[in-house]
């Protein structure tokens, strides 16, 4: 009778793994705050339902997201693999779950709301970054001078910005931005402004 009983936890155990769609050698499960993150996510990983975890999400190489409305980036921090990530034309306020995503060489963040890039200063590999888009209120270039200075962006790699905050009528920069600029021209990026919007 024990071994039955025996026998029938372990058949259990199995049945929710199975069910959960997450062995106990893959993490813990997350939840993404954001649903249209978490769809994009599924699509990618090619699990439509069950249980995600944080194996999973590390074995993620790469995620396109465009256009879904996405805000909240939360879950995306497991992602530790990443390497190429396209989130353009979102609603993206924040983008600090994306500080540990070190492995990231693409990433592209244009048309959102993002003010801060902090992040962006912790990722060595990086070769494109896009964060164009007039609603892309970025002030504060020091990450980007932190990434090159770290030896990420460098010869050859592309940086794309709007230049509504970074051009002048004039055709000058404005001040904050000129010196960056340099540093970022000097370090043998190609800096590329998108088209002005009307």
């Amino acid at each position: 009778m024990r071994v039955k009983t025996f026998f029938n936890l372990i058949g259990l155990c199995i049945l929710i793994s199975l069910i959960s769609g997450c062995c106990f050698l893959q993490g813990s499960s997350i939840v993404f705050p954001d649903r249209a993150l978490e769809i994009a996510v599924r699509s990618a990983l090619n699990k439509p339902f069950f249980i995600l975890c944080t194996g999973e999400l590390a074995s993620l190489t790469e995620l396109t997201a465009r256009g879904m409305g996405i805000v909240d980036l939360r879950g995306l921090e497991y992602c530790t693999s990443m390497t190429k990530l396209d989130l353009r034309d979102n609603k993206i306020m924040t983008i600090s779950p994306l500080r540990g995503l070190k492995n990231l060489v693409w990433l592209d963040l244009g048309n959102n709301n993002i003010t801060d890039i902090t992040p962006i200063a912790g990722m060595p590999y990086l070769e494109y970054l896009d964060i164009s888009g007039p609603d892309n209120d970025v002030r504060d270039w020091s990450p980007l001078i932190a990434n090159v200075n770290a030896g990420g962006l460098g010869p050859g790699d592309t940086v794309t910005l709007s230049p509504e905050w970074t051009v002048k009528d004039d055709n000058s920069f404005y001040e904050d931005f000129e010196p960056v600029y340099k540093i970022l021209v000097n370090a043998g990026v190609n800096v590329v402004f998108a088209e002005k919007t009307q």
